[in-house]
């Protein structure tokens, strides 16, 4: 019996570690062909080398992937190699451009970015920065970063048909073993914040749907 329950446990860990590993590939290798539109193209999908950045000059964690009307991937991603920066990657057609933002960094390499996009086209990037820049986005004007509050671990983030970002996300007490899941939305360039759970949790992860 004890060594049965040692090796589920093997077992478990492995399909974590293989899942984690496989993220990181699939985001390193995933190409796709974009002749077609919409979800009934699925077909068509090819799988090859992308080329977002050299292989071997970085080593991506904590990638999140959206579409825009148009069915061209946006991906944004921490890059541990240089420091934990934030980058931006963006399938234009042809090729992939790829934005290094030096001046926001994730609190960890551990954690996870989240993008969405808006109705024009503009990405909006939610970031584990702890008390720093934790929202990145981009409009007419250029990039724009803000702070949104102690994002420290798992931002979700979703933009409503008001087009208000809304950003869901774990933030720790001090001492940091304990987690509060917290709802964040900006209305009038505002974030106005508040705990979405009234006791904390030590296990807490987050993930949502919109």
């Amino acid at each position: 019996m004890g060594q049965g329950k040692k090796r589920q446990g093997e077992s478990s860990m492995s399909i974590r570690r293989g899942f984690r590993e496989g993220t990181v590939l699939a985001w390193a290798w995933l190409c796709v062909s974009f002749s077609c539109a919409g979800a009934a193209a699925a077909p068509s999908v090819a799988w090859g080398v992308p080329q977002i950045e050299a292989q071997g000059s970085v080593i991506p964690n904590g990638q999140s992937l959206a579409f825009d009307s148009s069915d061209r991937p946006h991906i944004s991603y921490i890059d541990y190699t240089s420091g934990n920066i934030i980058k931006y990657a963006y399938f234009n057609g042809s090729s992939w451009q790829v934005t290094a933002f030096h001046n926001v960094r994730a609190g960890s390499a551990q954690q996870t970015t989240s993008i969405q996009i808006d109705a024009a086209g503009y990405p909006h990037i939610a970031v584990p920065g702890g008390g720093g820049i934790s929202y990145i986005y981009k409009d007419a004007g250029g990039w724009h970063f803000e702070a949104v509050g102690e994002v420290d671990e798992t931002p979700s983030l979703r933009i409503g048909s008001d087009g208000k970002p809304r950003m869901a996300f774990v933030a720790r007490d001090n001492p940091r073993d304990k987690r509060h899941i917290m709802y964040a939305v900006r209305s009038a360039g505002v974030w106005s914040v508040e705990e979405a759970t009234n006791t904390p949790d030590e296990n807490t992860g987050l993930h949502w749907g919109w």
